[in-house]
C-alpha cells in the first residue's frame, strides 16, 4: 500500500492519482512513439520480405505457376502472377509457402504442360 493515503478530506485520493499520472505521461508517451516506431520498422521489413519476384524471358503466351518438388500445381489463392508491359512476370506468393519446402516455378503453355524456370526456397544461404 506505498500509494494509498487515509480520506482525510471530502476529496480522497483522485488528487494524489491524478499527481503520479502527471509525472508518469511523459515517459508514457516516450514508451507508445517507441513502439509505433517499432512496428512501422517491422512492418517495413514484412512488405521487404513479402514483395513480388521478377521472372524474365517467360514466352508471351505462357502463364506463369507454381508447383510443389512432386510437380503439382499450388492453390492459386497462395500466389499471384502477372504480366509486365516488358514481358516479365511478377509473381507473388505467401511466405507460408515456403516454410520447409521447395516452391518451383514453371511456364504452362495453353495444353497444359510446363517448362521448369526455377526454384525458390524459404531457407537461409549460408557462406
Amino acid at each position: 500500500m506505498l500509494f494509498r493515503r487515509p480520506l482525510s478530506s471530502g476529496l480522497g485520493c483522485a488528487p494524489f492519482y491524478d499527481a503520479i499520472l502527471a509525472r508518469m505521461r511523459r515517459p508514457l508517451l516516450a514508451l507508445l512513439i517507441v513502439l509505433a516506431a517499432l512496428g512501422v520498422f517491422a512492418g517495413g521489413l514484412a512488405w521487404l520480405a513479402d514483395g513480388p519476384l521478377r521472372v524474365p524471358g517467360v514466352i508471351r503466351d505462357r502463364q506463369v505457376i507454381l508447383v510443389d518438388s512432386e510437380r503439382r500445381e499450388l492453390p492459386a489463392s497462395r500466389y499471384s502472377s502477372r504480366v509486365q508491359p516488358d514481358g516479365s512476370h511478377l509473381v507473388r506468393m505467401e511466405t507460408q509457402l515456403l516454410q520447409g519446402r521447395a516452391v518451383h516455378l514453371e511456364a504452362k503453355a495453353p495444353d497444359g504442360f510446363g517448362d521448369p524456370l526455377g526454384c525458390v526456397t524459404g531457407e537461409v544461404a549460408s557462406n
